[in-house]
């Protein structure tokens, strides 16, 4: 096959896989986004609520991720079988959890767009209507606006960014299989972003990664992976290219090396992340020290920490409903506050239930990976 075409077919394989991570993300976006329409203003505030909800994304977020790490996996072989590889493959295809993030588990990732809205709801204390057909003032609602803002900004992160980490980790495992693999390169796509590629992505694609070092990434990242594999210098054509290169030196504003060192590229450790992309006046925050590669056994781990929660958040729910009275609890580092139903009767039944149903999925899977 003419070294064009490969280039040619690889090109639009990883478009298409893009495609794939951007509606894998977009279906947990928009089924988050269903389930958030359904809470009043006050359900925001009880952790009743958000946790058993949050218990119930997660379910759909672990769906997520294993389906855009198929794709990433299926991604990769097809750049092999490009460049005359043959892998056996359907061991990283099988099924299991594999978390992007580390030092958290599933239904505290959902939680993340709740605890957005509550924090920057706590910039307005005076805000706090019981529901949204209530009349106020046009400030009063352009605060609102700000909290659902705040929420829907956050859940976009989430599951952009993380569709991206699991596809392109699925696609790294790829090259681990593969022994004549040595290297792997990061692959932009200026074409998918509104901006284009930006100058950290630009920078950071002008090195080769080893096959034990995961690729770091930021926010909204589009870049996808191919395999370095010798005798295959057409795959170097997806990663660093003069257009590429031209690119960072009008980001950059010249081939100076001293507008260069504007995009001059690091990478932090990020406590769930691990590594992310920073240029020389950037920071990350939640930096940690150290940082373990997620796996499948990290994410049992992961959902047996949630079943705890679930359960223990079950038992409060329930003394709740009994005494009518708010309850804290903490699991972790983090402490919750169940409120009894004020403003609906029953949205602690439907948040028990949705616990309920959580834990019985858990329970199931945990079994079966035993």
């Amino acid at each position: 096959m003419a070294t064009t075409t490969k280039l040619n077919q690889a090109l639009r394989y990883a478009n298409l896989l893009d495609q794939q991570r951007t509606n894998i993300a977009t279906q947990y976006s928009m089924l988050a986004t269903k389930y958030a329409k359904a809470l009043t203003p006050i359900d925001w505030w009880n952790d009743g609520v958000t946790l058993g909800m949050s218990a119930k994304l997660a379910l759909a977020y672990v769906s997520m991720l294993s389906a855009s790490r198929k794709a990433g996996v299926s991604y990769a072989d097809i750049l092999l079988q490009l460049a005359g590889h043959k892998n056996d493959i359907a061991h990283l295809l099988a099924g299991g959890y594999v978390p992007v993030r580390a030092n958290t588990d599933p239904q505290m990732i959902a939680y993340k767009m709740f605890n957005a809205y509550q924090h920057k709801a706590t910039q307005f204390p005076n805000v706090r209507p019981l529901s949204f057909e209530e009349k106020l003032s046009d400030t009063d609602w352009q605060a609102i606006e700000e909290f659902l803002e705040a929420a829907r900004r956050e859940l976009d992160m989430v599951s952009v960014t993380d569709a991206v980490l699991s596809a392109n980790r699925g696609s790294q495992d790829v090259y681990d299989n593969d022994p004549s693999v040595k290297q792997y390169m990061r692959v932009i796509h200026p074409e998918l972003s509104r901006t284009g590629s930006c100058g950290l992505c630009i920078a950071a694609a002008t090195r080769w990664y080893s096959k034990s070092t995961l690729m770091p990434i930021h926010a909204h990242c589009h870049c996808t992976t191919a395999p370095v594999v010798d005798g295959e210098d057409w795959l170097l054509k997806l990663g660093t290219n003069s257009s590429m290169l031209n690119t960072l030196y009008t980001v950059g504003g010249s081939t100076s090396g001293r507008d260069l060192k504007k995009f001059s590229v690091s990478a932090a450790p990020h406590g769930e992340l691990g590594h992310v992309l920073i240029n020389s006046h950037g920071r990350v925050i939640g930096v940690v020290d150290t940082w373990t590669p997620p796996d499948k056994e990290m994410g049992r781990t992961q959902l047996q920490q949630m079943a705890e929660r679930v359960e223990q958040t079950m038992s409060v729910i329930k003394r709740v409903q009994d005494t009518m009275k708010p309850e804290k609890f903490t699991f972790g580092s983090r402490t919750f506050t169940i409120k009894p139903d004020s403003a609906r009767a029953g949205m602690l039944a439907r948040s028990l239930g949705w616990h309920e149903q959580t834990l019985r999925a858990l329970r199931s899977y945990l079994g079966q990976a035993s």
